[in-house]
């Protein structure tokens, strides 16, 4: 795929209008914030976002964009949480054109698990053995002290994890060697409650998980990044928010 077909591509995507937005929830930081590692992570619509202190700050804002670009692009195609698998398909197709190398994804069995779910060690499961597996821990444990009420779980409620039925994602990034990498670990749940007897119902949580590896191109990405910068607008203020180390 040539430039051309890139950029007609991304221009073709339809995104919200940040004016829609306005009032539904409180505009937040778009930057990640740094603990006391250096290390940073970040809401970015439904995806936990976790930097490694390797990472310049063009990275981190290469892949802040171009996840939250891909997502709405995706929201746009298909609903994430009704049709998980189309969105995923969308979703994964838009960080190829825009420069992500994605590896073969590992699907963890769709499993039953009882309420109330861990939801920090079905997210370690998935990542045990990836170079990110540390981080994403450490990153989702910073992610259960966030207050309620705040924009970011204002931001993650609306975009990730419902009550019923969710779609999220928990992304580790480090640089090595030059590239920009990224381990990522997709979640899909849905809440089943089923009659057992007389007035009695059982209520459970049907699990699913894909990992990822993937390494964002940097001489495909640096075509397209002034172009996904200038499509998302002050986007990022409405979708982002800082996650405490």
């Amino acid at each position: 795929m040539d430039a051309s077909e890139r950029h007609e591509l991304i221009d073709a995507v339809v995104l919200p209008e940040a004016s829609m937005l306005r009032g539904s929830w409180v505009p937040a930081s778009d930057e990640a914030t740094a603990g006391a590692s250096g290390d940073k992570a970040q809401i970015c619509a439904g995806a936990l976002l976790a930097y490694d202190r390797s990472l310049s700050r063009e990275d981190g804002a290469d892949i802040s964009n171009s996840t939250l670009f891909a997502q709405l692009a995706a929201d746009a195609q298909a609903d994430r949480f009704a049709q998980a698998a189309q969105w995923s398909t969308s979703y994964t197709n838009v960080l190829g054109v825009i420069g992500w190398v994605i590896g073969q994804a590992q699907h963890g069995s769709p499993g039953r698990l009882d309420a109330p779910v861990d939801w920090p060690e079905v997210v370690a499961k998935a990542f045990a053995g990836h170079a990110g597996a540390a981080l994403a821990a450490k990153t989702m444990k910073a992610a259960t002290r966030l207050p309620l009420g705040g924009a970011a779980l204002e931001i993650w409620e609306a975009n990730a994890a419902q009550v019923g039925q969710g779609n999220f994602i928990v992304q580790a990034c480090q640089s090595s060697n030059g590239d920009v990498l990224g381990d990522a670990v997709q979640v899909t749940y849905t809440l089943i409650r089923e009659p057992d007897g007389f007035l009695s119902w059982v209520t459970y949580y049907e699990v699913a998980t894909t990992t990822t590896q993937s390494v964002l191109n940097e001489d495909v990405y640096k075509v397209v990044r002034q172009q996904i910068i200038d499509k998302l607008g002050d986007l990022p203020d409405y979708y982002n928010a800082p996650v405490p180390l």
